[in-house]
């Protein structure tokens, strides 16, 4: 019983360590990008000596009790259970999906046509008033892989691009927001010499909100297939480790530019994309920290959005500011078609 006291003791420490890792940015300190993903086994472990104290000696659960009330906030971010809320007439919804560049590589084929059709069909049908893609790609060249001019017989007929992408003729590529409502004003957020974050400024009701799209840095995970890295096991090891850290740094210094830009904003926002980052990141809290994250107010389950070869996994989100109201917010399992599954999330104004 001491010895499981003892481990009970230095899990516990560590895990309110882990808790205290997601305040500080990984471009600091990038080690602290890989003690936040252990925060859920921590949680998990904790959990367990609560249940093992509750029948062997009631006294030292507490200890672990304790561990879990100070984790908290990262139970509401791993699962959620909420009363969907009635939707109104001065209601609005946002769709946001990574695409994948809706088939990668277009061709003529029939199947290429059925996936692009199908993405722009499912997207669509849901009626969002706003719909924001990451790793946009529209082909011109191609009349059948044409997504600007699909949207817009959808009746999405407002389109805002990054300003760099306006000019080319044959391929679009990377963020896109479109709108049934106009634009009042819209613009982009330099997050890093790559990166940016769209914006656009849109009336709802007596209201102005600013509505962003984002898409961080990736993972850049190798192929866990190759027969190159299966062969070396030591080196794919090495290339999981390099490419995690470099992407906890470039996120938290691209997260920081945009919160940078949502502190200097007049309106009320909405943040929406894919930010290739876990609950239990800098990324994740620095956000949570100033708005409200739509599974937590509005959603049920863990919300699970990255529909590639590493299952389980919550990287896309919506946020907003306190004084908008999530009403509903889903998951949508069943537009499977990329690596992603899409967010559509309702929201209201809270007069």
């Amino acid at each position: 019983m001491k010895k499981a006291l003892k481990i009970n003791i230095v899990l516990s420490i560590l895990a309110i360590l882990a808790f205290l890792s997601v305040l500080f940015p990984p471009h600091k300190f990038w080690i602290l990008g890989f003690i936040g993903y252990t925060i859920p086994f921590f949680l998990i472990l904790n959990f367990a000596f609560v249940v093992y104290w509750l029948i062997r000696k009631r006294v030292y659960s507490l200890i672990s009790i304790a561990v879990l009330i100070l984790g908290y906030s990262f139970i509401l971010s791993t699962v959620s259970f909420n009363i969907i809320k009635e939707t109104g007439e001065n209601s609005f919804r946002i769709l946001s999906y990574n695409t994948r560049c809706f088939n990668p590589y277009p061709r003529v084929g029939r199947k290429d046509r059925e996936i692009f059709n199908k993405i722009i069909e499912k997207s669509t049908s849901l009626e969002p008033d706003i719909i924001c893609f990451q790793e946009y790609c529209s082909y011109e060249i191609y009349p059948a892989f044409d997504v600007s001019k699909a949207m817009r017989a959808a009746g999405y007929t407002n389109l805002h691009l990054p300003n760099n992408e306006l000019n080319k003729t044959y391929l679009t590529t990377g963020l896109a927001i479109f709108s049934k409502r106009s634009f009042i004003h819209a613009g982009e957020v330099k997050l890093d010499q790559y990166k940016r974050a769209l914006f656009a400024d849109f009336a709802f009701d007596q209201d102005t909100i600013r509505v962003y799209n984002v898409h961080l840095e990736s993972l850049n995970l190798p192929d866990m297939e190759s027969d190159s890295l299966t062969a070396n096991p030591s080196g794919l090891a090495e290339s999981v480790f390099s490419r995690l850290k470099n992407g906890f740094i470039d996120r938290s210094r691209q997260i920081d530019k945009l919160i940078q830009s949502i502190q200097n904003t007049p309106y009320p926002v909405i943040v929406t994309g894919d930010f290739n980052d876990l609950p239990y990141s800098y990324v994740y809290h620095s956000l949570r920290e100033k708005l409200n994250n739509s599974l937590e107010k509005g959603g049920n389950g863990f919300g699970f959005t990255y529909n590639g070869a590493l299952p389980m996994l919550r990287i896309d989100y919506q946020f907003s500011s306190k004084n908008i109201k999530i009403l509903k917010h889903e998951t949508r399992k069943d537009i499977n078609i990329t690596d992603h599954l899409p967010i559509s999330v309702t929201y209201g104004m809270d007069h």
